[in-house]
């Protein structure tokens, strides 16, 4: 089948994804080209009159990885093109030369460029080599159907992506980079550097961790469709996440006895009552 399906979760960006949806279907194309918008629980879902046009929606927020993976399961084309909400093509003629080296890998990924010319995605050599960030990427459909490569649901706010192709490439999948194909980031903001996983994330996880349980007890962990114990413990031992892992946890004990007093004090109750 010579089509292309585009692939693109949102989540209250509507003025971006208008922006994108418009560059997409501005392309000269030798080929059709579908477009699926996943809304992860907007205020307001996106509509859009267009034939080629399906929009769908999470009945809540469930993160990026869920709705990358519901997104992936409606794919019905060999090629599909995963691009996020608030990037878009400045030019008319960037999926077809994306169509065009569609064989010479697995996985293509172009530049990604904030308007005044600075590199989002590679942003350092390593990247260049092996692809990390979920931005902006063409990839075989059939193939990773095959391999039954999906993204993790733990991964609710980062990392999902460079997680998810880990996975790709421990499967063998191969990935390449075009850096004269250039794709527009609609933000006017850049991050600066590797992303870390430190002192106030950790704080920030063990504080969400404890709370929970304090008020649901162990019944929340089992019932939830996108978090168990197994993957926790996966997730609080990964070694890259190592820096502030015991500040984390020191400060969330203390917030924690302040907001649970009563939990430190081992179940003992006032007999002068």
């Amino acid at each position: 089948m010579h089509d292309l399906t585009v692939i693109i979760p949102h989540y209250n960006d509507h003025a971006n994804l208008e922006k994108l949806v418009h560059s997409i279907l501005s392309q000269v194309t030798s080929f059709a080209v579908h477009i699926i918008v996943c809304d992860d629980g907007s205020k307001h879902v996106p509509f859009f009159n267009h034939p080629n046009i399906l929009v769908i929606s999470n009945q809540k927020n469930r993160g990026t990885g869920f709705t990358r993976n519901k997104l992936m399961s409606l794919i019905k084309t060999k090629y599909a093109l995963a691009i996020d909400s608030d990037c878009f093509f400045e030019k008319p003629n960037i999926l077809q030369n994306l169509w065009d080296i569609r064989e010479h890998a697995d996985i293509i990924y172009p530049t990604v460029e904030l308007h005044n010319g600075s590199r989002i995605h590679p942003r350092n050599s390593y990247e260049v080599q092996y692809i990390r960030m979920s931005t902006c990427f063409l990839f075989n459909n059939d193939k990773m159907k095959d391999l039954n490569i999906v993204f993790r649901n733990i991964f609710i706010f980062f990392y999902e992506d460079e997680d998810f192709f880990i996975e790709c490439q421990k499967a063998g999948l191969s990935a390449r980079y075009y850096p004269t194909i250039k794709v527009k980031h609609g933000r006017d903001i850049v991050g600066h550097g590797e992303r870390r996983f430190g002192h106030f994330e950790w704080y920030s996880l063990y504080l969400g961790l404890l709370l929970i349980y304090a008020l649901h007890g162990k019944k929340y962990f089992h019932t939830r469709e996108f978090v168990t114990l197994d993957e926790i413990d996966e997730f609080i031992t990964y070694r890259r996440y190592n820096e502030g892992r015991l500040s984390g946890l020191v400060r969330a004990l203390l917030m924690f006895m302040v907001l649970f007093p009563k939990v430190f004090l081992f179940g003992r109750k006032n007999k002068n009552h």
